[in-house]
């Protein structure tokens, strides 16, 4: 909701110098029997009324305007904020600038991007070409660990409906390699190499699945297809954690 922007343009009565700083009445008799009380004072300007829609309006804006106990002025509160309700203040702010601009330095920080459910910040890991994007102010949570091309069901975690493949991060723990070969011979003369990319993420928010792809990868020399072929094969799996950031 958008703050209300209050007048701050009120204007007091101001009496012309005839009136030699007094207002003037008239008592009026009424055919009841009572008085009316009628104000006949000559003005240079006339001032604004300031009735029960103006204090109503006034009222209102503060009641919605920032409180100031819900208002954090801490990078460390902020990152460890699990509550909604809350907002940045100038201080923590500031140091978040702070710290983006000193990580950009090196040109790390790739970009933000405001979102319904949060802002992100993608960024360059350091002594690495891949990029992750994380949302700010989000522990990271172990979610799924595993090896290999696989999916996995995330039905079970609070808000999957609401997540984004971008909300997931993916690290690698370790790289195992398995070689096999039909023919001695043939073997140490042929060189089979497995060029594996990085992994990646899809995900399905209807059903919570999770899918990994390109954390396997298969590469074969030589003919295995017909007796007595010649081959040479290398298998490669990355084993990895899943967060959600």
């Amino acid at each position: 909701m958008a703050k209300q922007t209050l007048p701050t343009d009120f204007k007091d009565d101001i009496l012309s110098a005839s009136m030699n700083g007094k207002r003037r009445y008239i008592f009026t008799q009424n055919s009841d029997g009572t008085w009316s009380l009628e104000d006949v004072t000559t003005y240079n300007q006339v001032g604004d009324v300031l009735g029960a829609a103006r204090l109503n309006a006034l009222c209102k804006a503060v009641n919605e305007s920032v409180d100031q106990a819900k208002a954090i002025e801490s990078v460390e509160t902020l990152a460890a904020l699990t509550e909604a309700g809350y907002v940045v203040g100038g201080q923590a702010g500031a140091a978040m600038l702070s710290v983006l601009h000193a990580l950009n330095d090196s040109g790390a920080v790739k970009g933000l991007e405001v979102k319904e459910n949060g802002v992100y910040i993608t960024y360059t890991l350091p002594g690495g070409a891949d990029t992750v994007t994380k949302k700010l102010g989000k522990p990271e949570t172990l979610v799924a660990s595993g090896s290999g091309d696989n999916t996995y069901d995330l039905s079970g975690i609070p808000g999957y409906a609401n997540l984004e493949a971008e909300d997931f991060l993916l690290t690698v723990t370790g790289i195992s390699a398995t070689a096999s070969a039909y023919s001695h011979d043939y073997a140490i003369n042929k060189e089979c190499v497995v060029d594996l990319q990085s992994p990646s993420l899809t995900y399905d928010a209807a059903s919570g699945a999770l899918t990994v792809t390109g954390a396997e990868k298969t590469d074969m020399v030589g003919d295995s297809s017909s007796y007595g072929g010649f081959w040479v094969k290398n298998i490669v799996t990355v084993s990895y954690s899943i967060y959600t950031v």
